[in-house]
């Protein structure tokens, strides 16, 4: 008699599902759980004697199909969308499969993505196109202005409306917060230090956890009404603060946009 257990390629010897194939996916004394990937998965398998299934040297391509188009098939249900070649998955999942055979044939690389783990596939990404060296982690500080929406793509969004806005100020409505006089007028409002100091401690804690979890890109963004003085300058501070620990882009989404506003809002006589 074979010995068989877990992760074992079985065949069902009784029942309606006669004949049916199946990988045992946990045992006990008496019974095997058995998946195929399709009608029963791993977290709810099949229950049957160990008397009624058979060890199977069986594995061909057909049958490697079998178990991976029940993966996809449960992924489509569980996400609530329809294949986009058919209506019916299990045709669409077929169709899919013929459409990209003339590329899998080719493909030096095939990966079983089945039981893998966003995390796990990227790390089996980097081993394959890699190599030995390690992706590099990268921090993107952005300024915007609530005005024209929040960066959809950001990770973290700091408010800086908390904070006196220089646009009142008629002498420094026309410069940004890369200009001193701004700055100078921002940094004097002491919540602000505190903030920023609070802040680059928080990122600091943080990203090496977010690195470990395996993200890769982190997108800070601060924001304030038109995206020209509080949140540059607040972005810029944050960018010289942590550019020598990480590599650190910077980016002034509105700065350019609301100067041109605010020249054409006063007619030139924002300008200093």
């Amino acid at each position: 008699m074979t010995e068989y257990g877990t992760g074992c390629l079985v065949r069902s010897l009784a029942g309606h599902d006669k004949g049916t194939y199946y990988i045992i996916v946990r045992e006990d004394a008496r019974y095997v759980y058995l998946a195929d990937g399709r009608t029963k998965t791993a977290a709810k398998p099949k229950r049957k004697k160990r008397k009624h299934v058979q060890f199977s040297h069986k594995w061909d391509e057909a049958l490697a199909a079998q178990f991976a188009d029940g993966v996809l098939e449960r992924r489509y249900n569980e996400s609530r969308r329809p294949h986009p070649l058919n209506r019916d998955i299990r045709e669409g999942i077929k169709e899919e499969r013929e459409l990209l055979s003339f590329f899998r044939d080719r493909a030096e690389y095939i990966i079983d993505t089945s039981d893998l783990k966003p995390m796990e596939l990227r790390r089996k990404l980097e081993e394959y196109f890699n190599g030995d060296k390690k992706a590099e982690f990268q921090l993107i500080i952005e300024s915007f202005g609530y005005k024209r929406g929040v960066p959809f793509e950001a990770d973290m969004v700091f408010d800086m409306r908390f904070s006196p806005n220089p646009f009142y100020e008629a002498e420094l409505r026309g410069l940004s917060g890369r200009d001193k006089p701004v700055r100078d007028f921002i940094e004097a409002d002491e919540t602000y230090e505190s903030f920023i100091n609070q802040t680059e401690a928080m990122l600091r804690e943080l990203i090496p956890a977010f690195v470990k979890q395996g993200k890769r890109r982190l997108l800070v963004a601060f924001g304030c009404t038109g995206g020209r003085h509080r949140s540059v300058c607040a972005a810029e501070e944050m960018h010289k603060r942590l550019k020598d620990s990480y590599s650190s882009r910077l980016i002034h989404r509105d700065a350019g946009i609301e100067a041109a506003d605010i020249q054409e809002r006063t007619g030139g006589k924002g300008e200093s």
